[in-house]
């Protein structure tokens, strides 16, 4: 029986590779379609490499700062000799700071210029530099996913404004990234997830902001780093090859509009 998501033996690759979105990812994709993960991260995903080529999976893991342009180009160079073209390209990398919950409406307005440069550069830049490397090395029917925020979608009243200004640029790289590559027969899309229970993000969120923040989710639970996976894998593979420039909302009914 053939797998209907036509990533067999195709190469894929994500950045944020270490962190819980990616690491979700990358099992989901090496189990379940049969993909050859390629994984970039800062910190290098050896141990999750030792972990999918156990289990009979393909995966390669590169090292670099995903806003760093010289760092990325090497790696998509050394991508393209190892394993060749790329299939498919999840941009998960990400980075967040958190408001206090007692800081105040006009301190949350604040513009820190090293945490601006921070996470824009991470949020932003780093996704717009992975797209342009990896569709130098994309054939007709490959695809990109970029995992943003509901933060781009809504706004956010817990995330420092830099993390909502940049989550939303990513919503805009979707769009205008889907029209430029569409005559390459390249597609692209994004989820805009909520809270994703277990990540390092969410981890540096103070029990009291938490705490708040499930109480305004209708199904009254964070996204696991599984649920966005499986919407990731939806999106990168042939089941959505009618689809492009589309952001899907994965944030347990968060906002519901009614």
């Amino acid at each position: 029986m053939s797998l209907p998501f036509g990533l067999d033996g195709k190469n894929v690759v994500l950045t944020g590779g270490s962190g819980g979105v990616g690491q979700a990812s990358a099992r989901l994709f090496s189990r379940v379609a049969g993909a050859r993960v390629l994984l970039i991260s800062r910190r290098g995903s050896d141990a999750l490499v030792d972990e999918i080529r156990a289990t009979g999976g393909d995966a390669s893991s590169y090292q670099a700062d995903v806003s760093n342009r010289d760092e990325l180009a090497e790696v998509f160079e050394n991508i393209k000799r190892d394993y060749g073209s790329i299939k498919s390209l999840l941009n998960i990398s990400g980075t967040c700071d958190f408001n206090e919950a007692d800081t105040t409406a006009i301190e949350r307005t604040a513009v820190d210029d090293a945490r601006w440069e921070r996470i824009v550069g991470v949020n932003g830049k780093g996704a717009a530099l992975a797209v342009h490397f990896a569709a130098q090395n994309m054939e007709p029917g490959s695809s990109i996913v970029n995992v943003g925020s509901t933060a781009g979608r809504y706004g956010a009243e817990l995330a420092v404004i830099d993390y909502t200004f940049s989550k939303a640029g990513l919503v805009g790289l979707t769009l205008g990234h889907s029209k430029m590559l569409a005559p390459l027969g390249i597609r692209v899309n994004g989820v805009a997830p909520g809270p994703i229970e277990g990540t390092e993000m969410l981890s540096a969120a103070d029990e009291e902001s938490l705490s708040a923040l499930k109480s305004q989710i209708r199904l009254a639970r964070f996204c696991q780093p599984e649920d966005i996976a499986q919407i990731c894998l939806f999106l990168a593979s042939d089941m959505s090859v009618a689809m492009t420039g589309t952001t899907l909302d994965a944030n347990c009914g968060q906002y519901i509009s009614y």
